[in-house]
């Protein structure tokens, strides 16, 4: 009986959008949860700085391999063991240090990359605005957690909305249950526009993300460069 250690920034359940895939996947090569392997998970629940002691627990109950769904739990982890496999999901690993490359990662470090870096960002935003050209204020929708992409975008588009002359102010969300309070700050707060920064929430949360903006008629556009059909007028 194999044993995978989790460790998630919010909370990392089967039946979790995020997780939904990855368990999916495990079934069709043959790994049943409680036949042949069981989880082991620590969930920080938005809390980061709780991520170096779960990934010490984690590593202590000596799993099999580790699973780490953002940066920031991967850097916990890495600090923690240098021997177990962990698997990754990260916006540059190279960057972050977890890997020596990406076609030979070295190490006990391995896994994917959901985005192609934050310095795409400005050009999206500079994509947005001539899309909405009345938006002067733009909200952007930000992960905390999921570091180093989410300063690294902040700062690119912190500088491409100078050169646009328009402002973005930043509204994080931590947990799905953040998302209804955060739509609502947009429009409270008088945004014209909604910039969604990729993480690994917003991304399992992207269908209820276009719901509330599509309630609150707010103008939207992800980091991988979707907008909102219809509501861009």
């Amino acid at each position: 009986m194999y044993r995978i250690g989790q460790l998630c920034p919010t909370q990392c359940v089967p039946t979790h959008p995020l997780w939904q895939p990855f368990t999916q996947g495990l079934r069709d090569f043959g790994w049943v949860e409680g036949q042949n392997f069981v989880f082991d998970s620590r969930h920080a629940l938005g809390q980061a700085e709780q991520l170096p002691r779960l990934a010490a627990e984690l590593v202590s109950a000596k799993p099999d391999v580790l699973v780490a769904p953002s940066p920031s739990a991967a850097q916990a982890l890495k600090n923690a063991t240098r021997t177990i496999p962990i698997v990754f999901v990260a916006d540059d690993p190279v960057q972050s240090g977890f890997v020596i490359s990406l076609a030979r990662p070295g190490g006990n470090m391995t896994g994917l990359t959901v985005t192609a870096g934050p310095e795409l960002d400005a050009k999206r935003l500079e994509m947005f605005h001539e899309a909405v050209p009345r938006a002067s204020r733009i909200a952007v929708l930000a992960t905390p957690w999921y570091e180093p992409y989410t300063s690294g975008a902040l700062g690119q588009l912190d500088t491409a909305a100078k050169s646009l002359g328009v402002r973005i102010s930043r509204i994080d969300v931590r947990q799905p249950d953040d998302l209804e309070r955060a739509l609502s700050a947009v429009t409270r707060e008088g945004a014209d526009a909604l910039f969604v920064l990729v993480s690994p929430l917003t991304l399992a949360q992207a269908a209820r993300i276009g719901e509330l903006a599509a309630r609150h008629r707010i103008p939207t556009m992800t980091s991988q460069g979707l907008m909102t059909a219809g509501y861009l007028l």
